[in-house]
């Protein structure tokens, strides 16, 4: 049980400006941890009972989430600007520590601070044109050392990227009376990130920023419509995800889906 209220409060400046504050409460849950065998951990355990931890569960780990930010509206609303800037405190982080006998066990330890900035612009460019644009800077830092994970106070989180980015273009022209053709392009950025606090750390791996185009091109007449579509069309291997954890888990990267090209066909009832 707990208490997790949110908070909204907005102002309209004129008819096409607003501008809004929000603060609310997050958890995500706790939960119970695998035994880990006196036998062999015992000298270990008896550390943790000795610091007043407690190797059977782990609590919930909590947020509270600041927004600051407005929306706006440009030329006879055909074209909107958005941006926030938010302030997330982390506290009672679930973090796993590992024992050198082998196992180990999640504890709730360390807290973290993550601030930036979104922006959003969409435009109606003409009556067959609109592009979209949108990007997020974060930085997001350790508030204090964390001696389970080698981690220090003002260290990055892993898998944040500092940067991301996202832009689009949808173009749509008649063929005839009965008949549309369109395109839409999209590109996706996403920015470096790291497997771990730890830079030096054996564990750590970095994954490299990666670019992600994507088009579609087609036609639309009644209900009905064909297109042809090309995912990551450059082919990128980009990496999501990076991983090792010895001794369990060789390393291994997941990367995103290859190129991919199609034909996609669409009626409406």
């Amino acid at each position: 049980d707990g208490f997790n209220p949110k908070f909204n409060v907005s102002y309209d400046v004129t008819d096409d400006v607003m501008i809004y504050a929000q603060a609310a409460r997050g958890f995500r849950y706790g939960g119970i941890n695998g035994s880990i065998p006196e036998s062999v951990c015992a000298d270990e355990l008896a550390e943790v009972a000795r610091d007043g931890g407690d190797t059977r569960f782990f609590g919930p780990d909590k947020t509270w989430n600041y927004e600051l930010g407005t929306k706006t509206s440009l030329a006879d609303g055909k074209v909107s600007v958005n941006a926030t800037y938010f302030h997330v405190k982390w506290d009672d982080m679930q973090t796993s520590r590992s024992f050198e006998c082998g196992f180990g066990f999640r504890e709730n330890i360390g807290k973290a601070t993550s601030k930036g900035l979104e922006f959003e612009l969409n435009a109606r460019v003409t009556d067959n044109l609109s592009v979209n644009f949108g990007a997020t800077h974060i930085d997001s830092q350790l508030n204090e050392d964390v001696p389970n994970l080698n981690a220090e106070k003002g260290d990055n989180a892993p898998y944040v990227p500092k940067l991301t980015m996202n832009g689009s273009v949808d173009y749509q022209r008649p063929l005839s009376d009965t008949m549309d053709g369109f395109l839409w392009a999209n590109v996706q950025h996403t920015g470096e990130r790291h497997t771990e606090f730890d830079l030096l750390g054996a564990n750590h791996r970095r994954m490299a920023a990666y670019t992600l185009a994507n088009l579609r091109v087609g036609v639309k007449w009644d209900n009905f419509e064909i297109s042809v579509f090309a995912n990551n069309l450059f082919d990128s291997a980009g990496i999501i995800r990076s991983l090792r954890r010895p001794p369990f888990d060789p390393d291994a990267k997941i990367r995103v889906t290859p190129r991919t090209i199609g034909l996609s066909m669409r009626v409406d009832f």
